[in-house]
């Protein structure tokens, strides 16, 4: 508690700091936005780990997912390269759709494209059927990650076709697909990790 009275309503509001030519309390002018963590990044490295072995080492079970079923790693790696580039992830996303009607926004106004730089599929231990998925991307959108190694995964073991992929990396004929047209699960979070954050200086 304040040891004194404060009257906020006679209280003028500050000029938004970050508007191009606005003089600060030093008098010099902001020509420049300020930095932010993610609006300044350049791309992001997301790594997801999985076992795809009927045994799975249990002192690792919250930090890689575990794949009971057969695995085609061949096809695994070809479902991933289909997601680079530049695409409409909207099947991909989470709670798009939600998002939109709790804010009063009409349907598909949302931008869900991104970018994929590179997905890399690597083996870390053959024996234990251990692999890493490496994602580069500009930024992703809700469970995004997770929805495109499950949706991958789907096809690798034999759940879904590859043309079933593609078709909703294209949101269909029309493009009006959305993430309930995926039947895919998202991969467990247990696997995702952001590994890193890249800066142009850094």
């Amino acid at each position: 508690m304040l040891n004194y009275d404060l009257n906020l309503y006679g209280l003028e509001p500050a000029p938004p700091s970050d508007v191009p030519g606005h003089d600060g309390v030093d008098g010099s002018a902001r020509a420049e936005r300020p930095w932010h963590a993610i609006a300044c990044s350049r791309a992001k490295l997301y790594s997801y780990r999985l076992t795809a072995h009927p045994v799975a080492d249990p002192l690792r079970r919250y930090t890689r997912a575990h794949v009971h079923r057969p695995v085609d790693t061949e096809v695994l790696r070809r479902c991933l390269g289909r997601f680079v580039g530049a695409h409409d992830f909207r099947c991909f996303a989470g709670a798009v759709e939600q998002n939109e009607r709790r804010r009063g926004m009409a349907a598909g106004t949302t931008d869900t494209t991104r970018t994929v730089f590179r997905v890399d599929l690597l083996e870390e231990d053959a024996g234990r059927g251990d692999y890493r998925i490496d994602f580069y991307l500009k930024g992703a959108l809700y469970r995004m990650v997770r929805n495109m190694v499950g949706t991958a995964l789907a096809v690798a073991t034999g759940d879904m076709s590859e043309d079933e992929l593609l078709r909703l990396l294209r949101r269909g004929e029309d493009g009006a697909l959305t993430r309930a047209d995926n039947l895919a699960k998202p991969a467990p979070p247990e696997g995702l990790t952001m590994e890193w954050v890249y800066y142009d200086d850094y």
